[in-house]
């Protein structure tokens, strides 16, 4: 989030995985969230999950709802790798 210790980093981050790529959007059964906003899983054409990526690599941080329960145990995995090994935002000491 903007504001957010390492959120220009992240952004950053994010810009170097997918800039210049197709993406494919999976939507759940509810496309958009209470904003309005839309919510999807993005993968990029060659399969790569960007979410599985950013939270491995440290960038992004496990937000679960109902569409994703059947996907939070593996990103939560990697979310507790990348803290243990203090990639991403988990160097920062906010974090």
């Amino acid at each position: 989030r903007p504001g957010e210790p390492m959120a220009k980093e992240s952004r950053a981050a994010l810009r170097k995985l997918i800039e210049g790529q197709e993406v494919v959007l999976h939507f759940g059964p509810e496309p958009t969230d209470y904003r309005e906003r839309y919510v999807a899983f993005v993968e990029l054409k060659n399969g790569t999950s960007v979410h599985e990526a950013m939270v491995r690599d440290g960038w992004a941080t496990v937000y679960g709802f109902a569409d994703n329960r059947n996907r939070l145990a593996p990103l939560l995995k990697l979310e507790e790798q990348a803290r243990e090994e203090k990639r991403g935002i988990w160097a920062h000491p906010y974090w």
